[in-house]
């Protein structure tokens, strides 16, 4: 079969729709890279885009469930609008107009399309980046050129992959995101989606193998729970993957010291803070807890808690307290209202339980953002999906990956 004719059932103006959304801005770095237009221009063509298609959609309506979560959050950003009188709740409600939009797009048909754009999306990116990564190791892969990031790191572009983290002796790839953390936790994101819905061996090994080319702390602890939830049952399985992983795992830090102290080193206790080596998330966290302390039932707003913490000289994202911060505990709560329904439909298949324990594991990490277009499309695609799978077409495979021979993923 022909490269044509294996791609010419993804030449579909939905499926256009779904990869723009993935691509389109941070934490994607295409935008950075000038292979984008800039990611304010990308955002609005992509909610126009969607807008517009979705209202000429027709089909089936998107589950009162999913809709009611989509409203209460809508509600919530707008009353935070003026509570705070802060124009980036706004924002907010673009992004979350954007996300249903594409759902009711994803709703005219039963297939899983966006999920199997997602994963294909990051498993191709999980293959060359373990590819690029051991190329770089054998000192045959050089940089080819390097762009700013909307923070202001610079990133390095492999031809493979991209990355923030490098030095002589090491890198961590991040494939096409703005940091290897963020590759790992979106990979996590599509194994998921392949376990839940597609369940393609293949697919999970390149998965599994490849992210750790990240040398993220947050995935192998979560490959851990992965591991733990989905093959406990099986238990020679288990122990044969586990031993083949951390195998790998001391292949790879056998290579150089700084790549033994980004695997294994980092969840070593400094003896001088008394926290392992590989956390970069309590400082900040403290910051936030102190602004949220000050404000605790609605925050004090997204701009203001940013602004108080360049104040303090502290960068104050990426830790499990930042929306505390800026949204206060009911803020919070409307935050992870998801990620409890996904909790909540584990009572019909448990492998949605784990998912949920899985992801927010994650979020203590890396925070569920409303302002990422990533958060929001593919948390709400995950809940139409198992709402789909259990009340709609329940003991059925709807993905493409398994019917067709796209690159490169066969029915296993």
């Amino acid at each position: 079969m022909s490269i044509i004719s294996r791609v010419k059932p993804y030449l579909k103006w939905r499926y256009f729709l779904y990869l723009f959304a993935m691509v389109a801005g941070w934490p994607c770095v295409f935008c950075f890279m000038g292979w984008l237009p800039a990611w304010k221009t990308n955002y609005m063509i992509l909610a126009v885009l969607s807008v517009l298609t979705a209202i000429f959609a027709g089909g089936k309506s998107v589950p009162m469930a999913i809709k009611t979560l989509v409203f209460v959050q809508l509600l919530t950003f707008v009353l935070y609008f003026f509570i705070h009188s802060d124009s980036s709740y706004i924002t907010r409600c673009a992004y979350l107009v954007t996300a249903y939009s594409l759902l009711v797009i994803q709703m005219r048909r039963p297939q899983t399309e966006f999920v199997d754009t997602n994963v294909s999306f990051l498993t191709i990116q999980a293959l060359m980046g373990g590819v690029g990564f051991v190329l770089v190791m054998a000192g045959v892969l050089p940089v080819l050129s390097t762009f700013q990031e909307f923070d202001g790191h610079i990133g390095q572009f492999y031809g493979l992959f991209t990355t923030t983290v490098s030095t002589d002796d090491m890198v961590r790839v991040a494939g096409f995101f703005d940091e290897p953390g963020a590759f790992a936790f979106w990979g996590i994101m599509a194994l998921l989606f392949n376990k839940l819905f597609i369940d393609n061996k293949k697919v999970e090994l390149a998965l599994i193998v490849g992210l750790v080319s990240t040398l993220s702390m947050a995935y192998f602890i979560q490959i851990a729970m992965y591991a733990f939830f989905f093959y406990r049952n099986r238990i020679l399985k288990m122990f044969g993957y586990s031993l083949l992983f951390i195998v790998l795992l001391l292949i790879i830090a056998s290579v150089a010291p700084e790549l033994d102290n980004a695997i294994f080193g980092r969840f070593q206790i400094d003896a001088e803070t008394g926290q392992m080596s590989g956390d970069n998330r309590t400082s900040h966290a403290l910051s936030c807890l102190a602004i949220w302390k000050t404000a605790p039932i609605f925050g004090v707003g997204a701009n203001n808690s940013i602004a108080i913490g360049q104040a303090m000289g502290e960068f104050i994202g990426a830790n499990p307290l930042v929306f505390f911060a800026m949204d206060g505990i009911i803020g919070q709560i409307i935050l992870w209202l998801p990620v409890f329904y996904l909790f909540s439909l584990g009572k019909f298949r448990r492998k949605y339980r784990y998912a949920a324990i899985i992801l927010f594991v994650g979020f203590m990490q890396r925070p569920y953002d409303p302002t990422q277009m990533w958060y929001n499309v593919t948390m709400y695609m995950l809940l139409l999906e198992a709402y789909r799978e259990i009340h709609m077409y329940p003991g059925r495979c709807r993905s493409n990956i398994q019917y067709t021979n796209f690159i490169p993923f066969t029915k296993s």
